[in-house]
């Protein structure tokens, strides 16, 4: 019988032993892994500083095509503009000059119907002047053989007046018609000065609308030419104001592009400064940690020895219910690496762990690996709560649960 307690002993102590040096590992591993993790997670931020700061320089660089773009769409459109407004005032000039055109010829036209009238009223006057000579001409002859008629009844009276009146009357016709052709003449003379008068009109109103339409050109041709002048010099000045605007605005884009060059250095001086004051930060964190956890270490070794020797006491002075070691080595393979026990309390056939995460999810996976495993049984969540370790936040349980005596494996 104590050959075999003395076996079961050395058992246990191997057991603690593997059980320590696997919890050894274990932290040593999760260690190397948080190496591993800050040293990802530093290159991970310069390469992500990196890409930040090419993707800056592309942005600068388009923002900068994007600007020249700008430029170049800007100027072609004010040449377009400035080819259109001299397109439309060489519309306007030619409407201008068409409507000038259509002026002169309208007053010609109008020039030439007074003319056309004129010449139907003296037309008109020298046919009606004709009709009164005509019938004056009628009326007189038949006067005259009225006459003729009265002679012939008194010629066998007095023949002789009636030679002598006959040929008074001759002549005094024949001077009428004397009277009448010298009138036709001077109406016809008339008419010539007349028809000469508005022949010399119609020339000195044409020389005049000539005059005057070659002056109106003249005069438009001046102002289209100082028109042209004045918009080249607008266009000019427009140039230059331009060119200065461009000029300007290329050297505050410049001035801009070194202010934010400038920012972007001392934003990534102070990025570098944080994250070397972060890493600093985190070395003393872990040197803390690091020390808690040799400090807990120390600690539960105090306790695993404390505790190996009452279990020796006890196992001395009776026969322990439950196999404490394979209990311990149970709850060793069940325990998570996210999960770290700070006390164990055996009450009778009650087992108290209490310890400590920075995951809920871990303190979860204890619970369900407790619940399925053979080895344990009635297995209750006490408490959890949040606590501060150090600079590290964590959650803090107890779990309460029974030891089986069955020996048998997990499942």
């Amino acid at each position: 019988e104590r050959l075999r307690q003395q076996q079961e002993r050395t058992e246990q102590r191997q057991n603690a032993q593997e059980a320590a040096e696997l919890k050894k590992k274990q932290a040593q591993e999760r260690a190397e892994q948080a190496k591993v993790e800050r040293l990802r997670t530093q290159q991970a931020l310069a390469a992500q500083r990196q890409q930040a700061e090419e993707a800056a320089e592309l942005k600068r660089k388009e923002a900068r095509e994007q600007t020249e773009r700008l430029k170049a769409a800007q100027l072609r459109t004010q040449q377009e503009h400035t080819e259109q407004r001299q397109k439309v005032q060489e519309q306007a000039a030619r409407k201008r000059k068409d409507a000038q055109e259509k002026a002169a010829q309208a007053k010609t036209a109008r020039l030439r119907t007074q003319q056309e009238h004129a010449e139907q009223r003296n037309a008109e006057r020298l046919r009606k002047q004709q009709e009164q000579a005509t019938r004056r001409q009628q009326a007189e002859a038949a006067t005259a053989r009225k006459r003729q008629e009265a002679a012939e009844l008194r010629q066998k009276q007095a023949q002789e007046r009636a030679e002598h009146a006959n040929a008074e009357r001759l002549r005094k016709q024949q001077e009428q018609a004397e009277r009448q052709r010298q009138a036709q003449e001077r109406q016809r003379q008339q008419q010539e000065e007349l028809q000469r008068q508005r022949e010399e009109q119609h020339q000195k109103a044409q020389e005049a609308a000539e005059l005057r339409r070659q002056q109106t050109q003249a005069r438009a041709e001046r102002l289209n030419a100082e028109r042209l002048r004045q918009q080249q010099e607008q266009a000019t000045r427009r140039q230059q104001a331009e060119a200065a605007t461009a000029r300007k605005r290329q050297e505050a884009a410049e001035l801009r592009r070194k202010q934010t060059q400038e920012r972007a250095e001392r934003l990534d001086a102070d990025r570098l400064r944080k994250d070397l004051e972060q890493l600093r930060r985190l070395s003393t964190e872990l040197k803390t940690q690091q020390q808690e956890f040799h400090a807990k270490r120390a600690e539960l070794l105090a306790k695993r020895a404390e505790l190996e020797a009452r279990r020796e006491a006890l196992m001395s002075t009776r026969q322990p219910a439950v196999p404490v070691s394979s209990v311990l080595v149970q709850l060793a393979k069940t325990v998570p690496e996210e999960v770290w026990l700070t006390k164990l309390q055996l009450h009778g056939g009650s087992l108290q762990l209490m310890g400590a995460s920075q995951d809920t999810q871990a303190v979860a996976n204890l619970m369900a690996s407790l619940e399925g495993s053979k080895r344990f049984r009635e297995t209750t969540f006490v408490y959890t709560q949040r606590a501060t370790r150090g600079a590290t936040s964590v959650f803090t349980f107890e779990i309460s649960t029974t030891p089986s005596l069955q020996d048998g494996q997990d499942s």
